[in-house]
């Protein structure tokens, strides 16, 4: 007799049902919304008069509670609908590989024989590998190598494996052609490589890669499931910092934003750590850990370097202190010295001082290699007027700032928060970095390193999202955008209305097509052709309206209009600068996500790190603003889906994904724009409008109710 299913079996099925009717990727994100909606009208107060206290907070429970069912079904849709894998196991075998491999064995491979090396140990194990090119990846300049040249050359690269490691080295192939099917072990090495820093590959093979073997398959597992405790740990670490809302939001986006939808971060191998470690690096500064958020913000940049501009925040709200601690020492400065001749006297020297150091430091920085900033397209060096003029003044302000905050420290004048926070970052990567000459004995892995991310980073890719994406798009010429806003007008319209909604893309035929009418009145009369007959959903005519907006990337944009470029640049840098004033300390951290957006573009899987800039609305949610942009992030989510449908992993998906987020982060400006700006000195000017529109109002009324006495007859 068969075992009968136990509860959590029939559970689970019950469950993998229920994905499998509901689409979660649209009703999770649909139900996130109307719950936040239904949660900021019953947070007026007007609601709760109406409502009770005692009614509107059972509603608000009720809330909560649906809130977190729908974490729960986010968290289903995440690990692919309840346990339905897409390839039949959670192991992730593709880009475990790369990880794994590239971790443990680090001082071996580097970061330019990963492939060779896996095709070399494919061959001598009975080769699985095989293409009509009959090539791979040439990871050494990204193009293609035969594979009879890295058979024939195959002792230069065993020679960098022992004897000892090279059958480990084989033992680990035969695993993973043992997890990969022919296509997909195929296409793994023609893939781009390896990409973790040289400080993480000490780290996760120090400590895991290389002391956990591929002999236990359910080993590999447990590494495989180190995202998922990653993230259960950091929700809860949310949940004791922010509270329940938060935490539930933040799941729910990360279980179901399409950017999170796809293999490379699920069953893999530590990919989600660096988007983890920022939130909790937000969480430290929400709890007054500044050195523990300068310790994970550290990791978080050795694991993926681009998280380096999140270091804008705490940057910018360094720099406002250090502001302060200048004119607090200018200030005491005037006390001390209170002979004028004296004080200006110690001032000036302390000028040229400061002058010439700047003057030094500018022809430091002008004999720097021009090859640092052929990537940024700035012709280096600059004419020695632009480049004196732009840099004396800089150099001269920052040690301005440099002495003033020297002084504060060390006097107790200033608040040391920051100033921790930094230390403990420069501490970490210093003491890791020094570490990691010990364990590859030498620069070379650094070397290679920097030579993989700058020729990856120069490469333009359909799957990048960022603003340098939507710098260099251009349209089709023929797409008429302005008939196509017309037509989505139309299919709203309609949908609102109840009506049938037709085909809005197809021709209307004109006369001339139309067949002219017989000269026999008896014949039968020809029928005439109309634009469309056939009824669409809605979702499908949106799509044959969007689906010909399709933009194309071209790279040279970005050395034509260099100068428009970094124009842009500055001027968002500026404006992030003093939005940055007034934000609260953890505010700050996270709206760097508005830089990073800027600056860098990585690929889409990497926005993951989505959850940091949702700490800046969702603990405010009940306000209508913040709401606001959790709902956009929430139609991100779904729009991603949409978009895939029409497009699939084209660079259209990605262009108006990054569109969105463009809008977000132009948002995220403006709340802390208008959070920064100085109200204290316009709160008179208000006044002064609100007591005229008040008079202007009452001087109506007065003169409305004499006209109104003259013209009503009185009694007699």
């Amino acid at each position: 007799m068969e075992n009968s299913p136990s509860i959590f079996q029939i559970i689970l099925r019950e469950l993998q049902k229920f994905a499998n009717q509901n689409d979660l990727r649209y009703l999770v994100p649909s139900l996130t919304i109307l719950i936040l909606i239904g949660l900021v009208i019953l947070n007026r107060k007007w609601v709760v008069s109406y409502l009770g206290s005692a009614m509107s907070g059972i509603m608000r429970g009720v809330l909560l509670a649906s809130l977190c069912i729908c974490a729960f079904l986010a968290v289903g849709n995440y690990i692919d609908s309840f346990g339905q894998w897409r390839y039949g196991t959670f192991f992730n075998a593709y880009e475990f590989y790369h990880y794994y491999l590239g971790s443990k064995y680090a001082k071996e491979i580097g970061y330019t024989r990963l492939y060779a090396a896996s095709l070399i140990a494919d061959d001598e194990t009975d080769r699985k590998y095989s293409n009509p090119q009959n090539n791979i990846r040439n990871l050494v300049n990204g193009t293609y190598i035969s594979v009879d040249d890295v058979i024939k050359n195959k002792e230069q690269y065993k020679s960098r494996f022992s004897p000892e490691r090279w059958e480990e080295w084989l033992k680990d192939i035969r695993f993973f052609k043992r997890e990969l099917t022919t296509s997909r072990w195929n296409n793994v090495l023609k893939d781009k490589g390896y990409n973790a820093s040289p400080i993480w590959s000490m780290l996760v093979g120090g400590f895991l890669s290389n002391p956990i073997s591929t002999d236990n398959r359910n080993h590999m597992l447990i590494l495989a499931s180190l995202d998922l405790i990653l993230i259960g740990i950091t929700t809860l670490v949310v949940l004791y910092t922010f509270g329940l809302r938060p935490a539930m939001f933040m799941l729910i986006l990360i279980g179901t934003h399409y950017m999170m939808r796809f293999s490379h971060m699920k069953g893999a191998y530590l990919r989600t750590d660096f988007a983890m470690c920022l939130v909790l690096s937000a969480c430290m500064i929400k709890l007054n850990r500044y050195k523990l958020a300068g310790f994970f913000t550290a990791y978080s940049v050795i694991s993926r370097v681009f998280p380096a501009v999140f270091l804008f925040g705490p940057g910018a709200r360094l720099f406002w202190d250090l502001c302060k601690m200048l004119q607090i020492g200018y200030d005491e400065l005037r006390i001390r010295f209170y002979d004028r001749k004296q004080r200006m006297g110690i001032i000036g020297g302390f000028i040229l001082l400061n002058l010439i150091i700047s003057f030094v430091g500018s022809l430091i920085l002008r004999k720097f290699p021009a090859s640092l900033f052929e990537s940024f397209t700035i012709p280096w060096p600059l004419p020695f007027s632009i480049h004196f003029v732009l840099f004396i003044p800089l150099i001269f302000f920052g040690m301005l700032l440099f002495w003033a905050g020297l002084w504060g420290y060390f006097a107790g004048r200033m608040e040391r928060n920051w100033i921790n926070y930094f230390i403990s970052f420069a501490v970490t990567i210093a003491i890791l970095f020094v570490a990691s000459f010990g364990y590859y004995g030498g620069m070379y892995q650094w070397r290679d390193y920097a030579d993989k991310i700058g020729r990856h980073s120069r490469d333009i890719s359909p799957w990048r999202v960022g603003y340098k994406y939507i710098f260099i798009a251009q349209y089709p010429k023929n797409l008429d955008l302005k008939k196509s806003l017309k037509d989505i007008s139309g299919v709203i319209g309609n949908a609102l209305l109840g009506r049938p909604i037709t085909d809005p893309t197809a021709p209307v035929p004109t006369t001339d097509n139309q067949p002219k009418p017989p000269n026999n009145p008896s014949a039968p009369k020809p029928v005439v052709k109309t634009a469309t007959n056939e009824t669409l959903t809605f979702a499908s005519a949106m799509r044959k309206i969007i689906s010909p907006w399709k933009p194309f990337t071209r790279s040279v944009i970005y050395k034509e209009q260099a100068r428009r470029w970094w124009t842009t640049m500055a001027i968002v840098l500026v404006l992030c600068l003093f939005a940055s004033r007034k934000l609260s300390p953890y505010e700050s951290f996270v709206f760097g996500f508005v830089p990073c957006f800027f600056l860098v573009s990585p690929t889409y899987y990497y926005y993951i790190m989505l959850a940091v800039p949702l700490l800046f609305f969702s603990p405010k949610s009940d306000y209508i603003p913040r709401a606001l942009a959790i709902i956009w992030l929430y139609i991100s989510a779904m729009a991603g889906y949409f978009f895939y449908t029409m497009w699939e992993q084209e660079f259209a998906t990605y262009y108006w994904l990054g569109c969105m987020l463009f809008v977000l982060c132009i948002y995220m400006l403006i709340i802390a724009m208008l959070n920064s700006l100085p109200w204290e000195y316009l709160y008179p000017y208000r006044d002064v409008f609100k007591n005229w529109i008040l008079a202007q109002m009452k001087k109506i009324r007065k003169t409305s109710s004499e006209i109104q006495e003259v013209t009503t007859p009185t009694e007699e």
